[in-house]
């Protein structure tokens, strides 16, 4: 997931260090998204695997990752919500590209589902959850 994350922001990266999204900005985010959606699925050495991005409404994009060897329970979820969401989290604040374009609004989701596409959980990064 960690070179998922540096890729996409080095494509993100490129919408400036304005305050506010702009529309070149959300244009900027879907030709990104494009691009690294021209690389999933891809499989990562944990089990899982980053299936698509998606962008919208307005200045949002989630990004989809499947557990390939389980399913749904409220260990799983549990297991996902204290390591892999904080890392996730650890990651996306630590970047500088990714402060740059959180400081213009970009919300981004983390979307994890089970092996049959049933969500576990979910999370959302913006500006202040890195502050927190």
């Amino acid at each position: 997931m960690k070179s998922t994350l540096v890729f996409a922001m080095s494509c993100v990266g490129v919408v400036g260090y304005a305050h506010a999204a702009s529309e070149a900005d959300i244009r900027n985010l879907h030709m990104a998204t494009e691009q690294l959606n021209g690389s999933l699925p891809v499989v990562q050495s944990d089990g899982t695997r980053v299936e698509k991005v998606k962008v919208g409404p307005g200045y949002v994009w989630t990004f989809t990752r499947t557990h390939l060897q389980s399913v749904y329970s409220d260990e799983l979820k549990n297991r996902i919500q204290r390591n892999e969401i904080a890392g996730v989290k650890e990651q996306f604040c630590g970047q500088f590209a990714s402060f740059n374009v959180l400081k213009k609004g970009l919300i981004t989701r983390f979307v994890f589902v089970d092996k049959n596409g049933k969500l576990i959980a979910s999370t959302e990064i913006a500006m202040e959850s890195c502050r927190q």
